[in-house]
């Protein structure tokens, strides 16, 4: 009987443990990209009304997925002593409260100074229904988005139009996204590719059509970014975690 009970015992253990790495597979890969993202769509549709006054909240708002998240502007760039995994450590954890500006990339309403400027912002295309946030799906439509689609960002109480001119799908290890447009005054909107999975990046390139580059103010700022970084990711997956912690990474 003793013999029965361990083997039942261990029977049983081997099936939760089955079921907890099957329910997470599933939670983060499949189940997840089909969970409409009601925490960051509005209401109701968004209706945008050219040279409106806007609040001083950043934001990003994208009106053919009827998208509309905060943009977390204060992330610092890698400081002195630092390495990469503490700057991306800092771009997960502010992700949690929206979508976030790269900050090596220029600001909305700031036109480089020889160089075509781009303002790089990076979010979520799934993550982990129990993981922290409520911007975990953020991007995850953004593929959704063709040539001549537009978005918008709000900055300083001031909001500038950006019409897509371009979609492509990159390596993780393709930092030129989040440096200098192939056309001036840009802004980038970048996730991971396909929804729930780190393997590509999807990229959606826009111009400013509103209010006219002109207006906008010259900048030198022009920070490269280093070769052996990669473009932030969604944030490691409960299995991950676990393996993380079973090993002691």
């Amino acid at each position: 009987k003793q013999h029965i009970k361990s083997l039942m015992f261990g029977l049983g253990a081997g099936l939760v443990v089955l079921f907890l790495l099957m329910f997470t597979f599933f939670n983060e890969r499949y189940i997840i990209p089909f969970v409409k993202p009601n925490q960051i769509s509005a209401s109701t549709p968004i209706i945008t009304v050219p040279g409106a006054a806007v609040s001083s909240d950043p934001k990003v708002i994208i009106p053919k997925l009827n998208v509309e998240a905060p943009v977390v502007y204060n992330v610092p760039f890698i400081e002195t002593g630092e390495t990469e995994a503490d700057f991306e450590s800092r771009v997960q954890k502010a992700l949690e409260n929206g979508v976030v500006y790269y900050p090596t990339s220029q600001k909305p309403g700031e036109t480089g100074k020889g160089f075509n400027s781009n303002v790089a912002i990076v979010g979520h295309s799934s993550n982990n229904l129990f993981s922290s946030g409520k911007y975990k799906f953020a991007f995850m439509q953004i593929g959704q988005l063709e040539p001549g689609d537009t978005f918008m960002l709000n900055y300083n109480s001031k909001q500038y139009v950006y019409k897509v001119y371009e979609k492509k799908v990159v390596k993780p290890t393709d930092v030129t996204v989040l440096g200098p447009a192939s056309r001036p005054n840009s802004a980038t909107l970048i996730t991971c590719d396909p929804p729930g999975f780190n393997i590509n990046r999807m990229v959606i390139i826009g111009e400013q059509i509103s209010p006219s580059p002109k207006k906008n103010t010259l900048t030198n700022k022009q920070t490269e970014t280093p070769e052996n970084l990669i473009v932030p990711s969604n944030p490691k997956t409960m299995w991950e975690r676990f393996w993380g912690w079973v090993s002691g990474d």
